[in-house]
């Protein structure tokens, strides 16, 4: 997913919309992490390491699997979640996102 999550960011990021990947990688893997966005042409999107033993950004958000997309409106309550692998790439997508941002389509 990370090469069209970058995509989305360059196409819709904005003031209104950020795609941000949480790392649940032990501290050792952090960097591996953070080179595996850049070489999937990902380098575009917020970082943020969150291991599962120091808090519970993922759990607390009630994450049972991986990959989890979780959409946040301005007020950051939830809008939309997916659970598992998503085009974020195609067309189908984008509207989805534009819907609650305002963008035009194309």
């Amino acid at each position: 997913e990370m090469p069209a999550l970058g995509a989305l960011q360059g196409a819709r990021g904005s003031d209104k919309f950020e795609v941000v990947a949480i790392s649940i990688d032990s501290d050792e893997d952090v960097d591996y992490a953070r080179q595996r966005l850049t070489e999937l042409g990902a380098a575009n999107i917020t970082f943020r390491h969150a291991p599962l033993d120091r808090g519970d950004i993922v759990y607390g958000a009630n994450v049972q699997g991986f990959p989890t997309t979780i959409l946040y409106g301005p007020d950051g309550l939830e809008i939309a979640r997916l659970s598992g692998e998503a085009d974020w790439a195609a067309a189908e997508a984008v509207q989805f996102i534009d819907a609650f941002t305002d963008h035009p389509l194309g």
